[in-house]
């Protein structure tokens, strides 16, 4: 099986304590799992739900057919207070754009910003419209912030703690 993990540094593992990477991320806690599979993590920091992605396009090509591609976006668009609408129809054009060459496809919502209660309210608003948005594409949906129970003192960031809970979460959703 080929699984891609598409995201920010929420994917990508990123220790906000000292700007390096957690020695076990979510995808690696799938990596182990599914050890007799292909698992890619395509985490970059700083990485922005947008329409217009040349790296996605390049890693859909560089993988078809891909089994499971799983997508977490929306943490840096909601932190730079970009509009829902705009996090939404970006990520629209993705899956549009991946379904041709995934035969599986999961949305991920980010976990609800704690760096403020404007971020905060503008995640939750996030959340619920990525929810109609997965429904809208007949793909898979997990809230993070449902299976987690902190983030980094940064406010934005997962800890390892989170990190696998989250792993974890998706082994016991991706099993049913």
């Amino acid at each position: 099986m080929n699984i891609i993990c598409y995201g920010d540094s929420n994917t990508y593992g990123f220790n906000p304590k000292d700007g390096g990477r957690y020695e076990m991320s979510w995808v690696d806690i799938l990596r182990i799992y599914y050890k007799s599979d292909f698992v890619v993590n395509a985490g970059l920091n700083g990485r922005l739900a947008e329409p217009r992605q040349f790296l996605f396009d390049v890693i859909l090509h560089q993988y078809a057919p891909i089994d499971l591609l799983i997508i977490m976006l929306g943490t840096n668009n909601v932190d730079h207070l970009e509009s829902i609408e705009h996090i939404v129809v970006s990520l629209h054009v993705m899956l549009r754009q991946a379904l041709p060459l995934t035969k599986h496809i999961l949305l991920m919502a980010p976990p609800y910003l704690q760096n403020d209660s404007i971020r905060h309210e503008r995640s939750k608003e996030l959340n619920k419209r990525l929810k109609t948005l997965a429904a809208s594409f007949n793909v898979d949906f997990l809230d993070v912030e449902q299976v987690i129970s902190q983030l980094a003192d940064d406010g934005i960031h997962l800890t390892p703690v989170s990190h696998k809970e989250l792993g974890e979460a998706l082994i016991h959703h991706l099993s049913k």
